[in-house]
């Protein structure tokens, strides 16, 4: 979620005070008023957005006249924006090395400091700030940004609540203070400072994406997704709110507007595996096979190394009994991730649907030894070698499924199955009867896994 933090434009009223008077030997009055006039231009234009063209100005100005602080604590500002941060922690520790105690100066600084990762030293310059003047709500807020950054969650609310006591409609501190709530799992708390902030401006794009996301985090499925909705009508090309609205109409399976939503973010943001990933679990679930192994292929681009990306795409070729393409693929994600359980299990399945038995038999192995507790391998690695001939090892196999799972109906019948090749008539009864206590319905019609 994403913090506001104040930046802090210096006003120009003070502009020629701040020039010290040992300064003006060095230049003309012509001099000095031509950079005020430059700084003010700037400082108009910077408040216009025109971020570049008032960086220009600042610049000219401190041509005229190197050591004025205004210009240089604006030009630190301005650079800070355009995500220059070393540059402006550079000017802006000037202009304080010229106008010591300014806080304005200190937040800005802290400001630059925070973009730039350093959040211990961006808390000292907020706390400097404060101490010069404590009714400083940015500084506040920025504080509470920092601290927040560092994980300290309980102290940057305390921060962002001393900026809400000062200015209790600051925007920006409501948002951080919901951020803060949200990630201490107080839903409903952050909601209701979300709403508070679009109740003042119902089209506020960050609040309404961190409300979606608020929404969606407290389980509100329908009301995060109107939420995404209305702020992707203002926002339409942020690929990651479609990739956000496309897993909760998943999650819905609401699945044309979740392949419609996810397929938008990718065309926005084609460099996401996670996107790609998550549309092809999508087209399995709509059985459109061919295109979720397109979107398999296209995550796999972009992280090779992916074991559950090639486990799933596997799968999918799987689905179209395209064995050969899945064994590969599946043997790609193990030679990977070796003792890879759900690989191991689905390369079995794979082979033993391609009569390889001999090697379903290793990859059944494989995964009992990655997975002892699990009956499903014991089940399936009896059935490969009853589907071999080898009766008494597929009874083993199925008493230790058993064992684990006493419920398995399949296991109960496939045993009575077995039982019945070694010549083990009444042991086998015993066990189709159990088989249909559990699942009246279990008989010689049943398709799948039975014998």
């Amino acid at each position: 979620m994403k913090c506001e933090l104040h930046r802090y434009v210096l006003m120009s009223v003070a502009a020629i005070m701040l020039i010290p008077a040992s300064a003006l030997g060095k230049i003309s009055t012509r001099e000095r008023n031509k950079a005020v006039n430059l700084y003010n231009q700037g400082r108009q234009l910077y408040l216009r957005g025109q971020i570049d063209a008032a960086i220009a100005l600042y610049r000219q100005a401190l041509a005229i006249y190197p050591d004025y602080p205004r210009a240089l604590a604006n030009l630190g500002l301005a650079l800070d924006r355009n995500g220059k941060d070393e540059e402006a922690i550079t000017d802006l520790q000037k202009a304080l090395s010229l106008t010591p105690n300014d806080p304005i100066i200190e937040g800005n600084l802290g400001l630059a400091l925070y973009h730039e990762g350093k959040f211990d030293h961006a808390i000292t310059a907020y706390r400097r700030a404060l101490a010069i003047n404590s009714s400083d709500a940015p500084a506040w807020n920025g504080m509470g940004a920092a601290l927040f950054a560092q994980g300290k969650s309980s102290d940057a609310i305390s921060a962002y609540k001393k900026a809400l006591e000062i200015d209790p409609h600051s925007a920006d501190a409501m948002n951080n203070l919901a951020v803060a709530l949200n990630k201490q799992k107080k839903y409903s708390d952050a909601i209701a400072l979300y709403q508070q902030v679009l109740a003042a401006d119902p089209n506020a794009p960050d609040t309404l994406l961190n409300l979606a996301k608020a929404y969606g985090d407290s389980g509100d499925t329908g009301d995060a997704i109107q939420t995404y909705s209305r702020y992707l009508a203002i926002r339409a090309n942020d690929g990651r709110a479609w990739f956000q609205i496309g897993r909760l109409y998943a999650g819905e399976r609401k699945l044309d507007e979740a392949a419609s939503s996810l397929e938008r973010s990718a065309a926005l943001d084609p460099k996401q595996p996670e996107t790609y990933l998550n549309l092809a679990y999508v087209y399995q679930d709509q059985q459109k096979f061919d295109q979720a192994i397109d979107a398999y292929q296209k995550a796999l681009a972009l992280e090779p190394n992916n074991a559950t990306a090639l486990l799933d795409l596997g799968n999918a070729y799987q689905s179209k009994r395209e064995f050969d393409q899945a064994i590969v693929t599946y043997q790609k994600a193990l030679a990977i991730q070796p003792n890879f359980p759900d690989a191991l299990y689905a390369l079995g399945i794979a082979d033993e649907s391609k009569g390889q038995l001999d090697d379903a038999v290793v990859a059944f192995q494989k995964y009992i030894n990655a997975q002892p507790g699990d009956s499903r391998g014991r089940f399936e690695l009896g059935n490969t070698l009853f589907n071999q001939g080898k009766y008494p090892l597929a009874v083993d196999s199925y008493r230790d499924a058993i064992k684990l799972q006493p419920g398995m109906a399949l296991a109960h019948y496939n045993l009575s199955m077995a039982l019945a090749r070694v010549g083990d008539t009444k042991a086998a009864e015993n066990e189709l009867d159990t088989a249909r206590k559990i699942d009246p319905k279990i008989g010689p019609a049943q398709s799948g896994s039975s014998h």
